[in-house]
């Protein structure tokens, strides 16, 4: 794990976080939520564009919230933002600021990194817009086809990279970074610069699925980046990191990856708290790749005594999950890894509740059932909590699945408070009638 020519995760966090302020007015924006909280009426509105140099210098390498000043990375040997465009090709697309690229040295070595923005609700349609397109009418080489809506901002950006060619052939090493949106498109992008340079690593906080299961997304990506130089961080409870849905599959997809590193939420609840890239900067502060895969190791711990908890009585399922929809909808996740984990049952590698009932409604549920009593007492729990019948049918999993999607959208809602006024838009509701079936993930992002 330990990687001499890495970033640390505190370093490659704080990227993620200040390539956001490369789109136009989102330091207004930021400090209008510093000042009067995420919820206040009148904040200002991110712009298509991108920021001024003075801005993108100030918290880049300034006086920032997430400046590089005090980490060698400032002492830059060169420097230069870039654009990219989200939306639609149906409602059109927006070019904003979206990333950059900065070189420095260490070790004697020569060092690039690309950065690459994620989601923010406030620009208003575009990057929303984005995130729907869950098509795979999009082919990415050498991987094959990919999640559409992700392809098509790292298409926006190709002529970019395009004219990086030598310097990307040059660098000794190429970090690719990105968080939620961003984390998606820098899988592409590291995908990319791997044809011109095999020395890529690539690092993403929260991202969402970009690849699928049909083409063997995960097992590609270990082929051609290699398995020690993807640094995948999530936390527990991010909702983001759970979508979108099967097919659809992470590199590094299983907890038991090495450098899948699977950390505590700040809340126990799936919300988009736990999404906030500033949170991602305090859980992974101060320590390097090895003690961040110690706190992931601890997880796993957790998870197995909920397990052991559900298993040994139904009272304390009926009396834990009686709080709220976030909070249910945790413990239900961490019971589910837990059967995975101590019964070494491999359903699915992402292991989301909506990820396992898909499974079972595409497959022999009747197999399913008799391979494993722990998972069939599971769905037949998580069917008893929400009131349906107790026979383990096709038509209970279908409901279950139903049920199940109805909650997410809840959190998925507020998820999205941000930017309520688009997600209840016309457009916005007919991106995602178009999107693939099942994809109800996609509304988190």
């Amino acid at each position: 794990m330990s990687d001499a020519l890495a970033l640390s995760p505190e370093e490659a966090a704080t990227i993620a976080a200040n390539v956001y302020f490369l789109l136009d007015n989102w330091e207004a924006v930021y400090q209008f939520k510093e000042t009067y909280g995420s919820d206040a009426k009148g904040a200002p509105s991110a712009k298509a564009g991108i920021a001024s140099t003075a801005v993108i210098n100030k918290n880049v390498f300034g006086s920032g919230p997430a400046s590089l000043a005090k980490t060698d990375l400032a002492k830059k040997t060169s420097f230069n933002a870039f654009s990219g465009s989200t939306g639609s090709n149906l409602f059109g697309r927006t070019k904003t600021g979206f990333g950059y690229f900065l070189q420095f040295n260490r070790g004697n070595k020569n060092h690039l990194v690309i950065a690459v923005r994620g989601t923010r609700p406030e620009l208003g349609y575009p990057d929303l817009l984005s995130d729907a397109n869950a098509g795979f009418n999009r082919y990415m080489k050498p991987i094959g086809p990919v999640h559409s809506g992700f392809y098509d901002i790292y298409d926006s950006i190709l002529n970019t990279l395009t004219g990086a060619h030598a310097v990307i052939k040059n660098a000794d090493v190429v970090h690719c970074v990105g968080h939620s949106l961003g984390g998606a498109v820098a899988n592409l992008v590291a995908l990319h610069v791997q044809q011109l340079n095999s020395n890529v690593r690539l690092y993403t906080f929260g991202a969402p699925r970009v690849g699928t299961t049909m083409t063997s997304y995960d097992k590609q990506m270990n082929n051609y980046i290699g398995e020690n130089n993807i640094y995948r961080v999530s936390h527990n409870c991010d909702p983001i990191a759970m979508i979108p849905i099967m097919p659809y599959i992470h590199a590094l997809p299983s907890v038991k990856d090495k450098n899948n590193f699977f950390i505590g939420s700040p809340t126990a609840s799936i919300t988009i708290d736990n999404h906030d890239i500033y949170n991602y900067i305090n859980s992974v502060r101060g320590k390097d790749w090895i003690s961040l895969g110690a706190n992931k190791l601890q997880q796993g711990y957790l998870d197995q005594q909920y397990f052991e908890s559900w298993r040994s009585s139904d009272n304390w399922l009926k009396q834990y999950l009686g709080f709220n929809v976030n909070f249910s909808m945790a413990i239900l996740q961490r019971i589910l890894r837990g059967i995975l984990n101590v019964v070494s049952l491999s359903v699915v590698a992402c292991a989301t509740i909506l990820d396992v009932l898909a499974l079972f409604i595409k497959t022999d549920i009747a197999a399913i059932q008799a391979t494993n009593k722990f998972m069939t007492k599971f769905i037949l729990d998580c069917a008893r909590m929400l009131g349906m019948a107790a026979a383990f049918t096709l038509d209970l999993i279908i409901k279950l699945y139903r049920k199940l999607q109805t909650e997410m959208a809840i959190i998925a809602k507020q998820a999205l408070a941000a930017g309520t006024k688009i997600a209840n838009s016309t457009e916005f509701r007919i991106a995602l009638a178009t999107a693939v079936p099942g994809s109800i993930g996609l509304l988190f992002i």
